[in-house]
């Protein structure tokens, strides 16, 4: 298959997973109207916008690239040490404490990007 054809299939399967076209290009650093353009063909997937909207999505590098028959599975995200750190420490924690922990954490993300994160990808 064409790169540009895979690389858009993955693009509209990572769209599908959130709520929104708004939310996505939002999460992904993209306008909406770029992220309209791409979805429709009118403009390519290049090199450099795989590579930034990997990054930005914390896809590993390349994941654009490659026929994704299934949805993103948890070892395609790449984690800074700090979130790995984070993540052992939350489970740890019982169950309800966990549950609590999620919606400050849920609240204050929505506080800071101005939509819920838990709604993309």
């Amino acid at each position: 298959m064409e790169i540009t054809l895979t690389r858009l299939q993955n693009l509209k399967r990572l769209v599908a997973e959130c709520h929104s076209q708004q939310a996505f290009a939002g999460e992904a650093g993209l306008s909406v109207q770029y992220l309209n353009q791409l979805l429709m063909g009118h403009r390519n997937i290049g090199e450099k916008t795989a590579r930034k909207l990997e990054l930005a999505l914390r896809l590993e590098s390349g994941w654009l690239d490659r026929g994704n028959d299934e949805q993103r599975s948890p070892v395609d995200v790449v984690l800074s040490q700090k979130a790995i750190t984070v993540g052992l420490m939350f489970d740890r924690l019982p169950p309800d404490q966990q549950a609590a922990m999620q919606k400050v954490i849920a609240a204050l993300a929505q506080s800071v990007d101005g939509h819920d994160q838990a709604d993309c990808g």
